[in-house]
């Protein structure tokens, strides 16, 4: 971490590292799904050497906020943990009627209706639509007698 009158930031190596600890991979297996061997991911992790934008690209398909590693700022749209990035993989290559089915249960379970604040249709089959603020699917259809 770096100092700034007293303010400690964080530096891109230091939100890598927290990246691949939270995806609970050590060094040579986070090297190894961007492409590279474990000392590349070292000077990455100390600040010594920058990453390609290849790199970059297959560690944010592996389910890093890459954003976050370059930025510090965190995406609210990411997945967290490993369960979430594989959940994730799984909706996103089932088919459309799985993913419409996933979305209501979620939505009628988990309360995204009434977290989010603002809402937005899509014009997709079963009503779907998505919150400004969580960006999470719901499954309200304004047209529907519910």
């Amino acid at each position: 971490m770096s100092s700034f009158f007293g303010v400690y930031m964080s530096t891109f190596g230091d939100r890598l590292k927290e990246e691949r600890e939270r995806l609970r991979l050590n060094q040579p297996a986070f090297g190894e799904l961007g492409g590279v061997r474990k000392q590349a991911q070292l000077h990455y992790e100390g600040n010594k050497r920058s990453p390609d934008a290849d790199y970059l690209a297959a560690i944010a398909a592996a389910g890093v906020d890459v954003a976050y590693v370059l930025t510090g700022k965190r995406a609210s749209n990411v997945a967290n943990t490993p369960t979430e990035v594989a959940l994730l993989d799984n909706y996103r290559h089932s088919a459309l009627d799985v993913q419409i089915g996933v979305s209501k249960l979620l939505a009628q379970t988990g309360g995204a209706v009434e977290r989010s604040e603002s809402m937005r249709y899509l014009p997709a089959p079963g009503g779907l639509m998505t919150g400004m603020q969580s960006d999470a699917v719901h499954s309200v259809d304004p047209n529907s007698p519910e």
